[in-house]
């Protein structure tokens, strides 16, 4: 959308931002960023009593409860994590629930698809949330006990949740996006940690269910306001659960660390160490091969793989239960039972190191 299309001269300005406020014929607010090509735009018509975003939506009725949602946009027009706002409201004074310790993980899946933060040194702007992708229609449940601020529908975000509480005394907010179906809550009912909030809408982009979940706490001591005047977003990962690591789906084709929706500048390798994780942890550098010459490999994960070429599906505990991998701590030696025979793995056979806690053997 052009600055010309909503009345904007933009001559002889090169880069930045410009706001308009004006009657064409209707009353429009807008905003254009010039660098990107793209912006929002709104036009209104009291009288006649609609609203509608020039970005294709159909016009809305308006009522004396409706709010205005308006959503800034760059990247022409996609989706990057930006705030949802709302217009000046006052906030009933309310006890909000308090909660404490780690609050829960939102959804089943653990593939998360975009953190919070910087996305990439080529984008001046940051995630304010947590992406998580899952399978569509599966659960989102309230991550705490908390107070229902706001219930609506985003163009971009589709259904959305506010929810407001305390957590250790202070106030905070989390929000939820992408969610299908219109919720059954509303305004003011309590949620308890937990509960079923609505379920993942589906990414345009892919067969998969998304979730945008975002955390914010008060800047001035009250209540967190919907408009987000008074709030800071928060790294989600400091609040919530830390889940078991899951990357596999960073290996499907056009996975990406950065996203699903197309804004990653490049593909990723599975190799990851996330937020919550000590790089020097023997365990997660055993994960992601870390520390490996190029013809070595973990005597585990090995047997595993040749598992898989003659049709055995074996697992880390199976290798233990079926006594195909037996291990001599004392001696620092591996014993493999394959084939009825019994192969030998270590220092003293000169075929085998131990690396991060296991047994590393040649390749070959």
């Amino acid at each position: 959308m052009y600055g010309e299309d909503f009345g904007m001269d933009i001559t002889g300005i090169s880069n930045g931002y410009i706001s308009e406020m004006g009657v064409y014929p209707y009353p429009q607010i807008g905003e254009f960023d010039i660098n990107e090509y793209s912006g929002w735009m709104y036009t209104i018509d009291e009288g006649a009593g609609w609203y509608f975003p020039n970005v294709g939506a159909s016009a809305k009725a308006l009522t004396k409860d409706t709010e205005m949602i308006w959503h800034f946009t760059m990247a022409y027009g996609a989706d990057i994590g930006a705030p949802w706002a709302f217009p000046e409201e006052k906030l009933p004074e309310v006890k909000l629930p308090d909660n404490t310790g780690e609050l829960l993980w939102p959804v089943d899946s653990y593939e998360v698809t975009l953190w919070f933060g910087s996305i990439d040194e080529q984008y001046p702007v940051e995630n304010k949330g947590l992406n998580i992708q899952g399978e569509v229609n599966s659960n989102v449940f309230s991550v705490c006990d908390g107070i229902v601020s706001y219930t609506g529908y985003s163009p971009v975000y589709g259904n959305i949740i506010y929810v407001n509480y305390n957590y250790n005394g202070k106030p905070m907010q989390v929000r939820y996006g992408h969610l299908t179906d219109e919720t059954s809550l509303n305004v003011g009912d309590r949620i308890n940690k937990g509960d079923i909030i609505g379920r993942m809408a589906k990414d345009d982009e892919r067969d998969k269910g998304i979730i945008e979940i975002v955390f914010c706490k008060s800047t001035d001591g009250k209540i967190c306001k919907n408009t987000g005047e008074n709030v800071e977003f928060v790294e989600p990962i400091d609040y919530i659960e830390k889940k078991p690591v899951y990357s596999d789906y960073l290996s499907e084709p056009f996975a990406t660390m950065l996203d699903t929706t197309g804004l990653a500048i490049s593909e990723v390798t599975p190799n990851i160490i996330w937020p919550w994780e000590d790089e020097s942890d023997p365990d997660v550098r055993y994960r992601e091969d870390l520390d490996l010459e190029s013809n070595e490999g973990y005597l585990k994960k090995l047997l595993i793989e040749y598992g898989t070429d003659i049709g055995k599906k074996y697992t880390e505990k199976t290798l233990k239960n079926e006594n195909v991998l037996e291990y001599m701590d004392q001696y620092k030696v591996a014993i493999v039972h394959m084939n009825s025979r019994s192969e030998f793995y270590g220092h003293l056979y000169r075929n085998g190191v131990i690396k991060n806690n296991r047994m590393v053997v040649d390749k070959e």
